[in-house]
């Protein structure tokens, strides 16, 4: 299972000594028919899962109520380095691996963040595929997520970045604030 070859290769939590999580690990399994997803960029914790009442950027549907897998990747399972960060987490069950990186700023600021958001998602990827981690058989995307008030589901990035990531590393790229499993 690829939970159990990225701690493998990965480790866990790096910052367990002051962890602040409700959940010491940087691997959480979800079985909710719903959850939601906050990641403050401020703060030098991980994203984490919040109740439908919490401030959140991210809804994940999971109506089958499949296990998934959040992974803490950004402040968590990884050190943030300024020239090389990664997306903040990962969501995954058996058929689906999305990566994904939540963005918090305005419509102007929108193109500058996206473009960020595309390197962390980027570097995530290239790390994994170096490590030589296995997903090939999974649908993959890599989710730009805005906040915003009104849920809206993934759908395509600009068309020159979305063909991009195709080629390059088979990763649809996709941006929105609910993800369906």
């Amino acid at each position: 299972m690829i939970k159990q070859v990225i701690q493998n290769k990965f480790g866990n939590c790096k910052f367990q000594n002051n962890c602040t999580c409700q959940v010491k690990d940087s691997f959480e399994e979800i079985t909710l028919n719903e959850f939601f997803i906050w990641d403050d960029d401020n703060s030098t914790h991980p994203t984490k899962i919040v109740t439908k009442n919490d401030v959140h950027q991210l809804k994940v549907s999971n109506q089958l109520r499949k296990n998934i897998i959040f992974v803490k990747i950004d402040k968590c399972l990884f050190h943030e380095l300024k020239n090389e960060k990664k997306c903040d987490c990962i969501l995954f069950d058996n058929s689906i691996v999305n990566f994904v990186e939540i963005k918090s700023t305005n419509k102007k600021g929108r193109s500058n963040a996206r473009a960020t958001a595309v390197l962390q998602l980027e570097s995530t990827i290239k790390l994994l595929t170096f490590n030589e981690i296995e997903y090939s058989n999974l649908t993959k995307k890599a989710v730009i997520c805005f906040k915003n008030d009104n849920q809206y589901p993934i759908k395509a990035s600009q068309k020159s970045q979305q063909a991009i990531f195709k080629i390059k590393y088979n990763v649809n790229l996709v941006e929105g604030n609910l993800i369906s499993f």
